[in-house]
C-alpha cells in the first residue's frame, strides 16, 4: 500500500506476526492541509487480532513509522451512519506514546463484517443520504477530536461502481472539510487502477482526483 497527495508519498506497512511486512495490495490517496509533507511511512496495526505481536513489532520498529494506523473502527452494518469500536479503540497510552515519539495516529475505518466480509450497503445508504452522511462524518469527528487522534483512514472497500462514485467523493470532501476545520487529516484505502474510472466496482466507485484533491 502507497499514499500519495500534493506530490508526495507514503510507504504503508502492516504490524504483526513479529514483524513487518509490505501490503501491496491498495494504493492511498491523502487529502491534507497545505504544507504537510507526506514523504513517511506508515503502518496499519491490528489490536482486535495478532494485537501482541503487532503491539510488538510496533515497539521494535516505531523509530521507523511517522503514521500509525490501528484498526479500530467499522461503519456500523444499519446504515445509519454510526460507528463501532474494535478491541482496543481508543487507548490513549498508545497514542501518549506514539505522539511522544513524533507519530501521527490516524485510525482505521472499514466495511468488514464477518461472514460477510466488505460490504457495500452499509456505505452506500450513508453517502447516498445527506442525513446519514452529515452524521457519520459528526461521529468521525467527535471520536477523532475526543481520542487525541491526528485524523482518520477512511477504507471502504468494494462499493458499487459509479453508481456510488459520486456520493462518495461528495462524502470524502465532506468529511475533509470538517476534519480540517479540527485540524485533523483524512486518508483513504483506493483500489488499484491505471486508468480512470478503473475496471473493478470498487475502483469505478473512486475518483482519485476528488478525492485526492
Amino acid at each position: 500500500m502507497s499514499k500519495s497527495s500534493r506530490g508526495g508519498c507514503c510507504v504503508l506497512i502492516l504490524l504483526g506476526a513479529g514483524l513487518i511486512a509490505a501490503a501491496t495490495f491498495l494504493c492511498v490517496v491523502q487529502a491534507a492541509p497545505a504544507g504537510t509533507s507526506l514523504n513517511r511511512v506508515a503502518a496499519w496495526m491490528p489490536t482486535s487480532w495478532d494485537a501482541d505481536r503487532a503491539r510488538a513489532s510496533w515497539e521494535a520498529h516505531r523509530d521507523q513509522i511517522q503514521e500509525l494506523s490501528p484498526v479500530w473502527y467499522q461503519l456500523d452494518g444499519s446504515g445509519d451512519g454510526s460507528i463501532n469500536r474494535y478491541a482496543g479503540a481508543c487507548d490513549a497510552d498508545l497514542v501518549q506514546e506514539a505522539h511522544a515519539g513524533g507519530t501521527l495516529v490516524i485510525p482505521l475505518i472499514n466495511n468488514y463484517y464477518a461472514g460477510v466480509g466488505f460490504d457495500a450497503t452499509p456505505v452506500s445508504t450513508v453517502i447516498h443520504s445527506p442525513t446519514l452522511r452529515a452524521a457519520h462524518i459528526a461521529a468521525l469527528v467527535s471520536e477523532t477530536v475526543d481520542c487525541g487522534y491526528d485524523g482518520i483512514d477512511i477504507d471502504y472497500e468494494s462499493l458499487d461502481g459509479e453508481d456510488d462514485r459520486e456520493a462518495f467523493s461528495t462524502f470524502v470532501e465532506e468529511l475533509t472539510a470538517a476534519m480540517h476545520a479540527e485540524g485533523k487529516l483524512v486518508s483513504v484505502a483506493v483500489h488499484a487502477k491505471t486508468s480512470e474510472p478503473g475496471g473493478s466496482a470498487g475502483a469505478k466507485a473512486q475518483d482519485w482526483t476528488r478525492i485526492g484533491a
